[in-house]
């Protein structure tokens, strides 16, 4: 399983747990908790991540871009601040299914920006914090999507 620290973000504090005996397993989630007193994520381990974790960000419940993230050799956390590399993607239908289904409820709750992590089809974050990805989408695609943010601001 991936343990992840709530709170922190760019793959900071993020463990795969192995099938270790029970007396490792426990070090790892002590270690992961601050002694059991901060909240983590346990997640299964999507073996699809190889292929990539796809970053979708939202503004106002519509999608401003995307990319995918891969991991360096030897890492299976593919966070650019991890040493991970973006590359171009593209939605497929799963995709699409999460954003329509999350978007309006995003937005209904005041998240006007977020950033979606998708791997293998499956959502495995929605960022609020620090949904990073714009610098990356522009450079792709060759716009400035921050435009469209600050039109909706100011208008």
């Amino acid at each position: 399983m991936v343990l992840k620290p709530l709170g922190l973000s760019g793959g900071a504090g993020i463990t795969l747990l192995k099938d270790q005996d029970e007396r490792v397993q426990r070090a790892f989630l002590q270690a992961a908790t601050c002694n059991f007193t901060r909240a983590v994520v346990a997640q299964v381990f999507l073996p699809g991540v190889k292929a990539g974790d796809k970053r979708i960000i939202l503004w106002d419940g519509a999608i401003l871009g995307l990319f995918n993230r891969i991991a360096k050799p030897g890492e299976f956390r593919s966070n650019l601040h991890a040493g991970g590399r973006a590359v171009a993607s593209e939605l497929n239908p799963e995709d699409q299914k999460i954003v329509d289904t999350l978007g309006p409820c995003l937005l209904k709750q005041g998240l006007r920006f977020v950033g979606l992590d998708v791997i293998a089809g499956f959502l495995t974050e929605i960022n609020v914090t620090s949904p990073m990805g714009l610098a990356e989408i522009n450079g792709f695609y060759g716009g400035a999507v921050e435009r469209k943010i600050f039109a909706t601001l100011f208008a």
